[in-house]
């Protein structure tokens, strides 16, 4: 349940003067029209209960989903992570104020376990607060916008869920974990006549731009709370 607390904030405040006279006294002179001084009033914060339910296939997804939970806990809010393709059971979605589901695209699919969730919780993830990040390596291409917003829709047409927010995020290419028929399915699905793949003597080359993710996730916690 979201919790209501009241913090001190520091505005800037212009006090003007009746027009009749137009002056006032400070140290022994005179000042027309109006001067600022400090006020200070009080904001309402709401502080919520966040869901994070996510799937990850190579580990990049899971660390989206923590820095989302980093992000929502430097707001003053508490933040879950839930793994659907865990062993754990799900928790009671009614306990929670917003809902953020990450999930990545692999094979132009989202991970099937973040699926059923959702389908299984349809009614009470649309009830609530909500929003989707969908990670995929289509989205550094150039030409790979309309790529990625086709994987929400068809996510979208497979779990019945319409999101309230979407972020599209990057992801990650894990060279050092990939065997060759992995390295060889991204080379081909994902990158195929449209871009050349990172070198690997970078490692493992990282696209997210937590920046960018942090900003939709700040905006997302402004408008529900």
């Amino acid at each position: 349940m979201a919790l209501v607390r009241f913090e001190n904030i520091v505005i800037g405040c212009i006090m003007k003067y009746p027009a009749r006279t137009g002056l006032i006294h400070v140290n022994g002179g005179f000042l027309a029209g109006q001067y600022h001084h400090t006020c200070t009033q009080k904001k309402q914060v709401v502080d919520m209960k966040i869901l994070v339910p996510f799937g990850t296939t190579e580990g990049q997804t899971r660390k989206i989903a923590r820095y989302i939970c980093s992000t929502a806990e430097d707001r003053g809010h508490s933040c879950d992570m839930y793994d659907c393709a865990g062993d754990d059971p799900a928790p009671d979605l009614a306990d929670f104020d917003a809902i953020i589901v990450a999930g990545s695209v692999h094979q132009r699919h989202h991970q099937s376990a973040v699926a059923d969730f959702v389908r299984t919780n349809i009614a009470v993830v649309t009830a609530t607060p909500n929003a989707l990040v969908s990670v995929s390596l289509a989205i550094t291409l150039d030409d790979g916008q309309e790529e990625a917003k086709a994987y929400v829709s068809d996510f979208s047409a497979d779990t019945g869920w319409t999101p309230q927010h979407v972020h599209m995020a990057a992801g990650a290419i894990r060279y050092l974990e990939y065997d060759f028929f992995k390295e060889f399915t991204v080379q081909q699905i994902v990158y195929k006549g449209k871009k050349t793949m990172p070198p690997k003597d970078g490692g493992n080359p990282e696209f997210t731009d937590w920046q960018a993710l942090g900003a939709f996730v700040t905006s997302f916690l402004d408008r529900s709370s």
